[in-house]
């Protein structure tokens, strides 16, 4: 009987090794106060994709290999008082596009589709084209969108030290989405941005924003909004912009584009024209 129990015992022993063994974990696991900060601004976080077209003197538009667009781009967004917020860039993605250069001497690019999502949803819809047609500069170097029903982040416009958080739109893949809460001091001053560098390993980061807990009243703490993050090119710095203490239009440039070539291909005008940014 004993000779039972002791074989018994080995091979739930043997079970329970193979068991922990079969179950992978994470190399870090985010800290309670970092999920607290990511279930707080997940609602204000959003994700942009748009596409664009290229389109003669005649009106004739093109997009390329077989798709109803030449080229798109996803990037990063976040909500303040029903309107959306993103970078210029995000609305004139041909800027910052190598494909598009040859192309640049006889073709017009437009603006052809603009769908969103926020991080939590899972599908993008439509932006509707009288937001995009009535878009408005903001701050420098930025856009707002009307987006109704939607409240988003307060500002905290004072200067000074802040022990606040770069919460990152990461994306690991060509699919998934996901926040990253870090934990960073700043100080404020009258520099329009500062730089951040972080050690860790970080996957294609889209953009994010600066928040600072704020003590409302015993009890209730509010994530304001200081920042803006954008990504630099040194692969873990980033940017954080300070808009809120000035408010300049940005200057928008507009390029144009070049002759017929076998790689773009017309396609089925929309029912509505496409807008010009």
């Amino acid at each position: 009987m004993k000779t039972k129990l002791y074989i018994l015992s080995i091979l739930i022993s043997a079970a329970l090794t193979v068991y922990a063994q079969s179950i992978p974990l994470p190399a870090q696991l985010p800290s309670a106060n970092q999920q607290l900060i990511q279930k707080t601004v997940k609602d204000g976080l959003f994700i942009l994709q748009t596409a664009y077209i290229l389109q003669d003197s005649t009106g004739n538009q093109f997009g390329r290999q077989g798709k109803q667009y030449f080229n798109q781009i996803t990037s990063f967004a976040f909500a303040i008082d029903n309107h959306i917020i993103t970078h210029n860039n995000s609305l004139t993605p041909w800027l910052h596009d190598d494909q598009f250069q040859q192309y640049k001497l006889q073709y017009q690019p437009f603006l052809n589709q603009t769908l969103i999502k926020n991080i939590t949803d899972s599908a993008f819809t439509d932006i509707d084209s009288t937001s995009i047609a009535q878009a408005k500069p903001i701050f420098n170097s930025y856009t707002a969108l009307n987006y109704p029903n939607t409240q988003g982040f307060d500002t905290d416009t004072t200067k000074g030290y802040k022990d606040g958080w770069l919460c990152l739109l990461t994306q690991p893949d060509t699919t998934n989405f996901e926040i990253r809460c870090i934990n960073y001091p700043i100080n404020i001053d009258s520099l329009p941005s500062i730089s951040a560098n972080i050690q860790s390993i970080m996957p294609k980061t889209l953009g994010g924003v600066y928040l600072n807990p704020v003590i409302s009243k015993p009890g209730n703490i509010n994530f304001k909004l200081c920042g803006i993050i954008q990504p630099a090119p040194q692969g873990n710095s980033f940017n954080i912009d300070l808009p809120f203490f000035s408010s300049t239009k940005p200057n928008n440039n507009i390029s144009t584009i070049k002759p017929n070539d076998p790689k773009i291909i017309p396609i089925q005008k929309n029912k509505q024209q496409p807008r010009k940014p």
